[in-house]
């Protein structure tokens, strides 16, 4: 299939435009499109948490930084 998909691709940035049965995309063959869906959402749910803890893990260190005794200047509490 990727094969096929850069035939088109490479054909076509040639300026020869595939016509006929070079033209014709592969049929998806992969999983239903519910699994992908599915997939996607769980990665991306997956993804969120992790920076949620990323973003919680450094807002911990500057509030600590910024509460201890040794601040500095304005500037190095910003």
């Amino acid at each position: 299939m990727n094969h096929t998909l850069l035939k088109i691709v490479a054909s076509a940035a040639l300026g020869n435009i595939p016509t006929g049965t070079d033209a014709a995309f592969p049929e998806w063959n992969g999983p239903d499109g519910t699994i992908v869906h599915t997939q996607a959402i769980l990665y991306s749910s997956l993804l969120t948490s992790l920076l949620a803890a990323f973003f919680a893990i450094l807002g911990k260190q500057w509030l600590n930084h910024y509460t201890s005794a040794e601040r500095g200047s304005i500037i190095d509490c910003g």
